[in-house]
C-alpha cells in the first residue's frame, strides 16, 4: 500500500458568495467612441447607427483632429480611416 493511495484531500466544493448587488435603478455609463473619418457622409451614416445602439460618438476628421479630441477625453473605442489628409491612419496609431 503506498502513501499516496491512504493520504487523499477531499475539498467540498463551497457555495458562491454574493459580493454586492446591482442597482437595477442605475442606468449603465453610454460607451464613448472616437470616429476618425474624412469622408462626411461616411463618417454621419456610422455615427448615427452607432448612436441607435446608445453609443457616445465623436468625431474627428483627420488624424491631427483625432489626436486632439485622445488628449481631451477619454474614449472605449476608436475607429479609424487609414486614408486621410494632415495624419493619415497608420501614423495616428502610432502615435
Amino acid at each position: 500500500m503506498s502513501i499516496a493511495s491512504t493520504n487523499r484531500i477531499k475539498f467540498a466544493p463551497s457555495k458562491p458568495q454574493t459580493i454586492y448587488e446591482i442597482d437595477e435603478d442605475i442606468p449603465e455609463p453610454r460607451r464613448s467612441i472616437l470616429l476618425v473619418e474624412d469622408d462626411k457622409l461616411f463618417s454621419e451614416l456610422v455615427k448615427e447607427y452607432l448612436e441607435s445602439f446608445d453609443y457616445s460618438v465623436t468625431v474627428a476628421e483627420d488624424g491631427v483632429q483625432g489626436m486632439k479630441r485622445i488628449m481631451e477625453q477619454h474614449f472605449d473605442l476608436v475607429i479609424c480611416d487609414l486614408l486621410m489628409p494632415n495624419l493619415p491612419g497608420d501614423m495616428f496609431y502610432i502615435g
